[in-house]
C-alpha cells in the first residue's frame, strides 16, 4: 500500500524550538543610575546566549544603541560587532549540548554633561545577527511518472509531509506535495516566522543594527533533495529557481509552490528526504530604564 505517514518519528532529527540568539544586559553593565559631570564610569555590556541551532560566524552578530547621544556618554561608537563564532545548540543521541555564550561590550562610558536636574531615558540595544533555519522531512515521495498511482508502490505522491525544524524563530510549518502532470511533482510548504522580531535579508547589515525597507522581510529560500540532481523551479523565488529571496507577507508568513521536473529519474517510486534552508538576518530589540543623576547638591 501507499505510504501515508501521518505521526512523528520516534527520533527526532533536531533539538527543536523556536529561539535563536537570547540578548540582555550584563547585570550592573549599565547601572540603574550613573553621576552627570564625568564623575562616574560605568561599562554597557550585552550578554548573548545562543539557544538556537545555527551557528553564527565571526562578525555576524551587530549590536546599536539607541536613546542616547555617543558624545554625552563619552563613547568611542554607538556599535559593536562580535569577533568569535557562536556555535549553535547540539544535539548528540539523546543529549543537547548548550550553544556558545559571549559578551559584547560597548566599552567604558561616563556621562560628562554638567546637569541641572535627574533625568531617566530608555537605553535601547538593537541586536541583528545572521541565522539559519533547517527544515528536513524524511518522506518525500519520488518517481518517473508522478500521476500515475499503484497499489503497490513504495510511497504516495499526494500526500503532507512530516516536517522538522532546527531551533531558530523562522520555520517550515506544513510540507505538501503533489502531482502536477505526467512527469511532474509540485512542492507547496508555508514559512512562518514565530519569533518576535524581525527577519531580513542575509547580506542586509555589516557595520550598524538599524532599518532597511528595501530588505525587511526577505528571507533566502534554497530547496534541494540531498544526493540528488533534480530540476526544481520554484517561480516566486527570485529568479524562479530552486534557491532565491522571497517576502513574508505582512512580516509573518508565505506559500512557496515549487514544481520538480521527474523525466530524468528512474521510474520505481522512492522515499528521499527533502531539505528546505532558510537564510536570513534576525532583529530583535531590548531596554532598560537607565538615570542619569544631577551631582549637584
Amino acid at each position: 500500500l501507499g505510504c501515508t505517514r501521518t505521526s512523528e518519528p520516534s527520533q527526532k532529527i533536531f533539538i527543536g524550538g523556536s529561539e535563536g540568539l537570547s540578548i540582555k544586559f550584563l547585570q550592573d553593565e549599565p547601572p540603574l543610575s550613573v553621576l552627570d559631570n564625568s564623575q562616574e564610569d560605568f561599562r554597557i555590556t550585552l550578554e548573548l546566549d545562543n539557544k538556537g541551532e545555527s551557528s553564527i560566524p565571526k562578525g555576524r552578530v551587530i549590536a546599536t544603541l539607541q536613546g542616547i547621544q555617543k558624545e554625552a556618554f563619552s563613547l568611542l561608537s554607538l556599535n559593536v560587532i562580535s569577533n568569535t563564532e557562536l556555535e549553535g545548540s547540539l544535539k548528540i543521541g539523546d543529549q543537547k549540548v548548550p550553544g556558545a555564550i559571549t559578551e559584547l561590550s560597548f566599552g567604558r562610558a561616563n556621562y560628562k554633561n554638567d546637569l541641572s536636574a535627574d533625568f531617566e531615558i530608555d537605553l535601547v540595544a538593537n541586536v541583528c545577527y545572521q541565522y539559519q533555519t533547517t527544515a528536513l522531512s524524511n518522506d518525500f515521495c519520488l518517481k518517473q511518472k508522478a500521476s500515475l498511482v499503484s497499489d503497490t508502490q513504495a510511497c504516495n505522491v499526494d500526500h503532507t509531509l512530516v516536517v522538522e525544524n532546527s531551533g531558530a524563530p523562522v520555520k517550515v510549518t506544513k510540507i505538501d506535495e503533489k502531482p502536477s502532470g505526467q512527469s511532474q511533482i509540485r512542492i507547496i510548504f508555508d514559512i512562518e516566522k514565530i519569533g518576535t522580531g524581525t527577519v531580513f535579508a542575509p547580506d542586509t547589515f555589516t557595520t550598524t543594527c538599524g532599518e532597511n525597507d528595501q530588505k525587511e522581510d526577505d528571507i533566502k529560500v534554497t530547496v534541494s533533495f540531498p544526493g540528488l540532481n533534480l530540476k526544481i523551479e520554484c517561480p516566486g523565488l527570485e529568479g524562479g529557481k530552486s534557491s532565491g529571496i522571497i517576502r513574508l507577507t505582512n512580516g509573518q508568513s508565505r506559500t512557496v509552490i515549487c514544481k520538480i521536473d521527474t523525466t530524468s529519474i528512474q521510474q520505481e517510486a522512492f522515499i528521499s528526504p527533502l531539505e528546505i534552508k532558510l537564510d536570513y538576518f534576525y532583529k530583535d530589540s531590548i531596554s532598560i530604564p537607565f538615570i542619569v543623576e544631577n551631582s549637584d547638591f
